[in-house]
């Protein structure tokens, strides 16, 4: 195996906590629509798997989580919802402040341009971490699912596949990103991430 040269990491699950169940239940309360229409218009009709996939700028995005759900919605509620379903994982903001004196970093997410483009304030850290580094999905054109994603940034990013280390907590996405070339570790807490970067060869 090379030696790791370049790190690009996910974001929920690794910079946070993200209780999507919460999220739900906030919506629900908020529009009248029950948690499980929510889910099941939105999020399980294939139109956010779209919207990760950048078909959807963010006026058209809301517009259309407005006539599917068929209440009026704000992009500050829609957004507010993300946000407190959110746990930001402190720990990790400040292990990769560390690493990035070290090595070339870059972040991937599967999300649209909602929140790619009010992710500053909603998680702050990450823009002072990855500044131009920082990648959601709809940018890519392609989801964490295939490898086609990993691919694609690592020529934007001109990096080597095959030293970078992928740094997630979904299964799915470590399996594309290995299919793809790239090293994984497979992220639980930052409690277990801290203690494995000697073993990672990153400490």
């Amino acid at each position: 195996m090379e030696a790791v040269r370049t790190l690009l990491f996910d974001m929920d699950g690794v910079f946070c906590d993200y209780d999507f169940r919460h999220r739900l239940t906030l919506l629900e309360e908020w529009t009248g629509v029950s948690a499980a229409e929510i889910d099941q218009r939105i999020f399980k009709s294939g139109f956010e798997d779209a919207a990760d996939w950048g078909h959807y700028g963010s006026d058209a995005y809301i517009e259309e989580v407005a006539r599917l759900l068929g209440v009026p919605m704000e992009a500050e509620t829609w957004l507010l919802a993300r946000a407190q379903a959110m746990t930001p994982y402190q720990e990790t903001a400040t292990i990769a402040q560390r690493l990035k004196d070290r090595y070339p970093m870059a972040l991937l997410s599967n999300n649209g341009w909602l929140l790619r483009e009010n992710i500053s304030r909603i998680l702050p850290d990450l823009p002072e971490i990855f500044g131009s580094t920082l990648f959601f999905s709809a940018e890519t054109g392609a989801s964490k699912e295939k490898a086609t994603s990993f691919a694609t940034l690592i020529t934007m990013l001109g990096w080597q596949a095959t030293t970078t280390l992928f740094i997630d907590d979904n299964p799915l996405y470590t399996a594309a990103a290995a299919e793809a070339g790239l090293q994984t570790y497979q992220f639980t807490e930052p409690k277990a991430f801290a203690a494995d970067l000697t073993h990672l060869g990153l400490d």
